[in-house]
């Protein structure tokens, strides 16, 4: 299967809204200290596992967010967003938000809750973190990121992702978000400490998107919960200059069934599939036509052992100076070794 390099992306201009401020991401090695002395910072995202509040002025920063997560072969990386306009932030009761007037980042930890009261902590977490983002009048959420201790623990309906999901439906249920307005999201667990979930949210729609390929997860059938996934396989945002696509945490599943178990070179390979159809599909949307610029991943490995060979594969796919980080954590379904995610750039030119 050939790379995806430069893919042409297609969006009706009449429905497409008007640009707002620039959002730009990357990866640095840069400390989130010197980072957050920057107004134009919106956030930093930590992969240091550190959730001391007493070791750093960074910690205590309304846009710095320690995601669980480790890094695999790689140290003192960061996730680092910025804003083409300055930034303001706070804490209401315990729901962090960053804001520059065009998105809201808003987040929150829960301390690792029991898996008897992982449908209730989700719930509220969810819950508190809608009411934020409608009081403050952003109501279209873009992207979400879920990150939890022993994401696959529990028999049956008892599994913690699967009460996790039971929660997170109820509070957007609750909150009027329909199964059409659930963002491009992923879930994984990580190796210790608070549930960490963080929403970007918009005061514009944006668009979402499904693949051809897959069952949407919000129509899983009943073996994968009592209530399905809620979430889109991609999103796409118009900001200032350029669009972005939201690639949601995508695996090895083809309809909604998960494919080559216990081999992981096959499970990247449908990975790598469902992401070019993923595109593809999206590219389907004609008129107003772009190119894809920048491909930014985020590749999250069960087994440290399979590092180098995914690591391979990846630089192969997408080429070795494309900006990635690998970390350490474990799929939502047990059968699954690798789940990448990530975002696309596509300048606005409109022809």
């Amino acid at each position: 299967m050939p790379p995806v390099k430069s893919i042409k992306i297609s969006i009706p201009t009449k429905t497409a809204p008007a640009p707002v401020a620039a959002l730009r991401c990357e990866y640095t090695a840069d400390s989130a200290e010197q980072l957050l002395m920057s107004e134009y910072v919106l956030a930093v995202f930590g992969f240091d596992r550190d959730y001391s509040s007493n070791d750093g002025s960074h910690l205590i920063d309304p846009r710095y967010i320690e995601t669980g997560l480790t890094l695999i072969g790689q140290e003192h990386l960061r996730e680092v967003w910025y804003s083409s306009t300055p930034v303001s932030s706070g804490i209401d009761a315990d729901v962090r938000w960053v804001s520059n007037g065009c998105l809201l980042l808003v987040s929150v930890t829960v301390n690792d809750p029991t898996s008897e009261n992982m449908h209730i902590a989700s719930y509220q977490a969810y819950k508190r973190l809608l009411s934020v983002i409608a009081e403050r009048d952003y109501p279209y959420i873009i992207r979400a990121w879920n990150y939890l201790a022993d994401i696959n623990d529990g028999e049956g309906d008892s599994e913690r992702y699967k009460r996790f999901c039971s929660g997170r439906y109820e509070a957007f249920i609750e909150c009027n978000h329909d199964l059409h307005q659930f963002p491009a999201a992923c879930a994984l667990g990580h190796q210790g400490g608070p549930m960490v979930i963080y929403l970007l949210a918009s005061t514009e729609p944006p668009f979402h998107f499904e693949n051809p390929q897959q069952v949407s997860a919000y129509h899983y059938p009943r073996e994968y919960g009592p209530r399905a996934p809620s979430f889109a396989r991609a999103t796409l945002k118009f900001w200032h200059g350029c669009a972005h696509v939201y690639i949601s945490g995508t695996a090895s599943i083809v309809g909604y069934q998960s494919l080559h178990q216990g081999d992981v070179a096959q499970q990247l390979e449908v990975t790598f599939d469902n992401i070019e159809r993923l595109l593809i599909h999206i590219q389907a949307s004609n008129s107003l036509t772009q190119l894809l610029q920048t491909l930014m991943l985020k590749v999250y490995i069960r087994n440290l052992d399979d590092y180098d060979l995914i690591k391979t594969m990846v630089e192969r796919q997408y080429g070795s100076n494309t900006r990635t980080v690998y970390v350490e954590a474990d799929i939502c379904r047990q059968e699954l070794e690798v789940e990448i995610d990530g975002m696309c750039v596509i300048p606005m030119v409109v022809t």
